[in-house]
C-alpha cells in the first residue's frame, strides 16, 4: 500500500428510471506509474466514466454527494467502517485486483480481521423501495457454518413437515405423534438425514435446509421407528 498515493472517492452516481441515485465508486492516484483517474463502479446519468467527467461532478457536488478516502490503512478503515458490506467487497476486491491494496474488514461472527478478497457478503436488508443490500461481512469459515437459530428454524421446518407425511401415513399413530415436541421430532428427523447419507446445506447466513426433502428421508420408516427414536 505504500506505494500508491491517491484517493477512493465515493459519490452519489446512479440517476436512471427507477434510481434517483445509488453510490459509485473510482479512485484517483495521483503519483507513479499509476498515476490517473480510475473507474470502479460508474452508473447512470451521474456516474462519471471519464477524469473529465469527475472534475465537472467535483466541481458542482454538495459535501454530502461526495466522500474521499486516502488509499491508506487508516482511510480505507474509515471507507469500510462507513459502507455497506456489499460495497465494501466489492470496492475491496477492486483495490487488490488493481493495486494489490488490500482492505481489511471485520467478520461479523469471529470477530477476526480478514482481507475482502478472504470474505464474503451476507445479511441481505432492504434499503428503501425495491433496494436490497448486503450488511454483513463474513470470513469464508463462517460463512459456511450456520449458527443456531438457522439450524432451529430448519429443524422446526423439518419437524411439521413429518408430521404431516406420517399422519397422512400412519392414521393410527397421530395421537402419540402429537405427544412429541417439534424439539423431538426436528432431532429425529436430523438422525434420520445424516443415516440417509443426507446433510445440511447452508447458504451463506441466509438460510439452513435439509439436502433431502422429508419425504425422501421418511420412505423406508414407520411411524414406530420415529417414536421409539424420540424416546
Amino acid at each position: 500500500m505504500d506505494g500508491i498515493k491517491g484517493e477512493l472517492l465515493q459519490y452519489k452516481g446512479g440517476g436512471y428510471s427507477g434510481c434517483i441515485w445509488e453510490w459509485n465508486y473510482s479512485a484517483v492516484v495521483t503519483e507513479g506509474e499509476c498515476a490517473g483517474y480510475y473507474v470502479i463502479y460508474a452508473s447512470g446519468r451521474y456516474g462519471c466514466t471519464t477524469a473529465e467527467q469527475w472534475e465537472v461532478f467535483e466541481q458542482n457536488a454538495r459535501e454530502r454527494d461526495l466522500y474521499r478516502y486516502t488509499l491508506t490503512e487508516a482511510g480505507l478503515a474509515s471507507f469500510v467502517e462507513e459502507s455497506n458490506a456489499g460495497h465494501v467487497k466489492g470496492v475491496g476486491d477492486w483495490l487488490y485486483n488493481e493495486f494489490g491494496i488490500e482492505v481489511m474488514a471485520t467478520c461479523e461472527d469471529c470477530g477476526r480481521e480478514f482481507p475482502t478478497t478472504d470474505m464474503l457478503a451476507g445479511g441481505l436488508e432492504g434499503c428503501g423501495g425495491i433496494a436490497v443490500q448486503f450488511s454483513e461481512l463474513f470470513c469464508e469459515n463462517c460463512y459456511l457454518t450456520p449458527n443456531e437459530g438457522q439450524l432451529d428454524e430448519a429443524r422446526w421446518d423439518a419437524a411439521q413437515d413429518m408430521r404431516k407425511s406420517l399422519a397422512a401415513r400412519f392414521p393410527e399413530a397421530v395421537d402419540e405423534l402429537d405427544e412429541l415436541e417439534d424439539e423431538q421430532l426436528g432431532d429425529v428427523f436430523e438422525q434420520l438425514l445424516r443415516r440417509a447419507g443426507g446433510y445440511w446445506e447452508i447458504e451463506g447466513k441466509r438460510y439452513t435446509y435439509p439436502s433431502m426433502d422429508v419425504v425422501t428421508v421418511l420412505r423406508d420408516v414407520t411411524a414406530a421407528d420415529v417414536l421409539h427414536m424420540a424416546r
